[in-house]
């Protein structure tokens, strides 16, 4: 698997004011949607995204979890250990 060159340590904390923040606002903003979908494969999209966000933005993410985590409980049973 090929990784990019990031421009942004995932490490950092991140100010909620930063071009970062609101990107992962905008972005949890989607995915909050896509999650809520019927669709397995917008659903199965959403978890790989969440997962790639996660190990892009690390704790600019954080804050945004309690609000992601409960919509993937509600569908436990797509979300199986093998994708999460």
């Amino acid at each position: 698997m090929k990784r990019s060159l990031l421009l942004f340590d995932p490490n950092e904390i991140v100010d909620d004011n930063s071009m970062v923040a609101q990107i992962v606002k905008q972005n949890v903003s989607l995915l909050q949607k896509c999650l809520k979908s019927q669709n397995k494969a917008i659903f199965y999209a959403a978890l790989d995204s969440l997962k790639n966000a996660s190990s892009m933005f690390g704790p600019a993410l954080n804050k945004h979890l309690p609000h992601i985590i409960p919509l993937v409980q509600k569908k436990q049973e797509l979300a199986s250990q093998d994708r999460i």
